[in-house]
C-alpha cells in the first residue's frame, strides 16, 4: 500500500491479537462507510519498520528463561511510535489489503480491488463511480465507497484466501465463454425473495449471467475446492504475490470477522529472581550474547578480556568484571538444563528457589519481582499452605504462532487431520526461508497479583475419592480421544485439575467485585502437577493489561489477612448454586462444552483473555461437592 495509506493506530498491547496473518478492520471515512480490510504483514515487515537489526534496536525485551525455550536470540516488541520517543523513527506496522475483492454496498456488484476507482492517488479507499455519479446527479455530494466482501476461505494449516467467487458460480474455472481471471471477472451479489439468510443471496456472473445462491458455502458445498496454500499476509521479493506452500486440505468458508479464523498461539514466562540480576542487563545493553561470550575458543581469561573491551564504556572496574563473568557462567550452565518454566515459577512464589553461592551479592530488582508472604488466618490454614501478596511482576509474552479454524490446543497437542493423517500445521509468521528472523514478537506486562496454594496433604486424601477420580476420567478420556493420540504435551485431568481450575475462576469472579479490576482484566496462571518430583497445587491470579493500571494496587492489597478469608469463602460459597441449577450441576447445561462438568455462563466461565483454557476443564461440583453426594468438596472434606 502507498501513500499516505496510513490507515489508524492500534494499542501495542494489541498486536499480539492481530499478529501477522490476523485480519484487522478499518473506517477512514467519517461517515462510517470508507472501510479498509487487511491482513496484518509477517516479521519481515517488522524489519524494514524498525530500519535496524535486531541486537541495535531499542525496541526488544530481554527473558532469558523464555528465550532459552523458544530457541530464540530474543523478542521484539511491536513496531509502534512511543510518546517518547526522541529519535522519532516513525514506525509502523504493514498490512496488506485484504480481501482483494470489494462490493457496492449500493449496486452490490463484486470486483478485484484494482478496478475499483481511487479518490486520489495512494488513498486505500475505493468508490463505485456510477453509483457515486447518480448521487452527484441527484445534488448529493457523498460517495459510494467499496467494501470488503464479508466471505473468505482458510483451511486448517493456517493458510488464507479470497472466497472463490468464479469457481462458486460456475463450478470450474472455464466455462464455455467465462474464463478465470481475476482482474476482470465481475459479479453482482444481490437479494431474492424474503429469506434474509444466505439462501436469500444471488451471485451472478455479470458476463454470462450464470447465477447461484450463496446457501451451502458453510455447510460442505465447498467440497472439492483445493487450499492454495496461500499466506497473503507473506509476499515474494517482488512484494506483490503471495508467499504459498503445498497443501492438501480443502477450503472452509468464514465470515472475515469469524472468531475462529485467527486463533494468535502464545507462550509467556514472568521474570523471577534471580533472573532479573544486573550482570544480565549488561550483557545485553552491550548487545552481547550468551553465545557470544561463551564461545568455545574462549577459556575463562579470554572470556574476562573480552567483557573488559565490550564492557569500557560501562565504568565497571576489573574485579567488578571478574564477578560478572563467574556469575553469567552459572546462568549458561543453568539455562542448558531443561527446566519447566512454570515449576521454576512455583519454587519462586514457594521460597524454595536454591540460588548458586556465585550470587551470594545478588540484589532482586523490586521493580521486576517483588513478593510478600502473607499470614494464613488458622480457618483457612487446613485449605492452603501459602497465601502470597505479589506486588509487582514482570511478564514476557510472545507469540509464537496461529492456528485456523481448530483449537490452538489441537496444535500444541499435534492433533492430526482425519482426512490426510498428517499433523495440522501451525500458521507461520513469516517466511520460514528467510534466516535473519531469529527472533519472536512479545509485549512486556508488568503487574501485581496473588499466589496461593493448596493444602498438599488434605489434596492428596480428597483426590483419591474413587468417584472424583471417575467424574475427571470422563472429561480426560474425551480429551485425549478428540486429540486422537496421548502425547507430552497433553493436560491430564485429574480431580487436582478441575479443583485448581475451578476455584481459580471462582476467585477471579469474586476479586473483580471488590478490587477495582474487571474480570477481563484479570488473568489466571494455573501451577498444576501431580508428578512425584514436582507436585503443584498453585494459583497465580494477576492483572493481564500491559498499560499503567496494571499496578496500582488494587489487586495485591486483597491478599492483607482480613480481607483475603471473606474474599475466599465468598468465592467458595456463590458456586454453591447457580441460576441454572439443577442443569447446570447435572451437566447439562454445559453438553456443548464437552471437556466441562458442571459449568456455564453463569457461574464459572470468564472472559476469553481471564482463562487460559479457554474455558475448558471446569467442574463447579469440585468447589460443593455432587449433587448425589458421591464425593464431596474439597472444602468439606474431613
Amino acid at each position: 500500500m502507498t501513500r499516505n495509506n496510513k490507515l489508524s493506530k492500534i494499542r501495542r498491547s494489541r498486536v499480539l491479537e492481530y499478529g501477522p496473518g490476523s485480519i484487522i478492520d478499518f473506517t477512514l471515512d467519517s461517515t462510517g462507510a470508507g472501510s479498509i480490510s487487511v491482513v496484518s504483514a509477517g516479521l519481515e515487515y517488522w524489519d524494514k519498520s524498525s530500519k535496524k537489526k535486531f541486537s541495535f534496536d531499542k525496541q526488544t525485551i530481554r527473558e532469558d528463561r523464555l528465550k532459552k525455550k523458544l530457541g530464540v536470540i530474543g523478542f521484539r516488541l511491536p513496531p509502534v511510535n512511543d510518546d517518547n520517543d526522541k529519535y522519532n523513527e516513525n514506525r509502523e506496522l504493514w498490512g496488506f489489503r485484504f480481501p482483494r475483492y470489494l462490493i457496492c454496498p449500493r449496486c452490490r456488484t463484486i470486483k478485484w480491488y484494482s478496478e475499483w476507482q481511487s479518490l486520489t492517488y495512494g488513498d486505500p479507499q475505493k468508490i463505485c463511480t456510477s453509483c457515486s455519479d447518480e448521487e452527484r446527479k441527484k445534488g448529493r455530494k457523498n460517495n459510494i465507497f467499496a467494501v470488503p466482501t464479508r466471505f473468505v476461505v482458510a483451511c486448517k494449516n493456517g493458510h488464507l484466501d479470497d472466497f472463490p467467487w468464479f469457481l462458486w458460480v460456475h463450478g470450474k474455472e472455464n466455462s464455455g465463454d467465462c474464463k478465470f481471471d481475476y482482474k476482470k471477472n465481475i459479479f453482482k451479489l444481490s437479494s431474492v425473495g424474503e429469506d434474509m439468510g444466505l439462501s436469500g443471496l444471488v451471485l451472478k456472473c455479470m458476463k454470462c449471467n450464470t447465477e447461484r445462491s450463496l446457501d451451502g458455502i458453510f455447510s460442505g458445498q465447498l467440497k472439492g475446492i483445493k487450499c492454495l496454500g496461500k499466506m497473503p499476509w507473506i509476499k515474494h521479493e517482488d512484494g506483490i504475490r503471495d508467499h504459498s506452500e503445498k497443501c492438501d486440505l480443502e477450503v472452509e468458508a468464514r465470515q472475515r470477522g469469524a472468531g475462529d479464523l485467527y486463533k494468535p498461539i502464545h507462550l509467556s514466562s514472568l521474570t523471577i529472581p534471580p533472573f532479573d540480576e544486573k550482570c544480565l542487563q549488561i550483557l545485553y545493553d552491550a548487545n552481547l550474547t550468551m553465545d557470544e561470550l561463551f564461545d568455545p575458543k574462549f577459556n575463562d581469561e579470554d572470556r574476562v578480556s573480552f567483557l573488559k573491551i565490550s564492557l569500557k564504556s560501562f565504568d565497571i572496574d576489573d574485579n567488578e568484571i571478574k564477578k560478572i563473568n563467574e556469575k553469567l557462567k552459572w546462568f549458561k550452565e543453568y539455562l542448558e538444563k531443561d527446566r519447566a518454566i512454570y515449576w521454576e515459577e512455583y519454587l519462586r512464589f514457594m521460597e524454595e528457589f536454591k540460588i548458586s553461592e556465585s550470587l551470594k551479592d545478588y540484589s532482586p530488582d523490586r521493580e521486576m519481582f517483588e513478593i510478600r508472604e502473607q499470614k494464613i488466618d488458622d480457618h483457612l490454614s487446613k485449605y492452603l499452605s501459602k497465601l502470597v501478596k505479589v506486588v509487582r511482576l514482570r511478564e514476557t509474552r510472545s507469540l509464537v504462532g496461529f492456528t485456523r479454524i481448530v483449537d490452538a490446543e489441537d496444535y500444541k497437542t499435534n492433533k492430526k487431520n482425519p482426512t490426510t493423517g498428517e499433523e495440522f500445521k501451525m500458521g507461520k509468521l513469516f517466511n520460514k526461508d528467510n534466516q535473519k528472523i531469529n527472533w519472536l514478537p512479545a509485549i512486556e506486562i508488568r503487574g501485581e497479583g496473588i499466589f496461593i496454594s493448596l493444602n498438599e496433604k488434605r489434596l492428596e486424601k480428597w483426590e483419591k475419592n474413587k468417584a472424583l477420580i471417575k467424574r475427571a476420567s470422563i472429561i480426560n478420556e474425551k480429551y485425549i480421544a478428540s486429540i486422537g493420540k496421548k502425547t507430552e504435551n497433553i493436560i491430564d485431568i485429574t480431580p487436582r485439575y478441575l479443583l485448581v481450575h475451578s476455584l481459580a475462576h471462582s476467585l477471579i469472579s469474586e476479586l473483580a467485585k471488590v478490587c477495582g479490576y474487571n474480570e477481563a482484566s484479570l488473568r489466571e496462571r494455573l501451577y498444576i502437577s501431580d508428578k512425584k518430583d514436582e507436585k503443584m497445587s498453585g494459583i497465580l491470579i494477576y492483572t493481564s493489561s500491559s498499560d499503567s493500571e496494571g499496578t496500582l494496587g488494587g489487586l495485591s492489597r486483597q491478599a492483607d489477612l482480613n480481607r483475603f478469608k471473606n474474599i475466599f469463602l465468598n468465592a467458595i460459597k456463590s458456586k454453591h448454586n447457580c441460576s441454572q441449577d439443577p442443569h447446570c450441576i447435572m451437566g447439562i447445561k454445559s453438553a456443548s462444552e464437552q471437556f466441562n462438568h458442571a459449568a456455564c455462563h453463569a457461574c464459572m466461565l470468564l472472559p476469553e483473555t481471564s482463562c487460559q483454557n479457554w474455558n475448558r476443564f471446569l467442574d463447579r461440583a469440585m468447589l460443593r461437592g455432587d449433587i448425589n453426594d458421591e464425593f464431596k468438596s474439597f472444602f468439606d472434606f474431613e
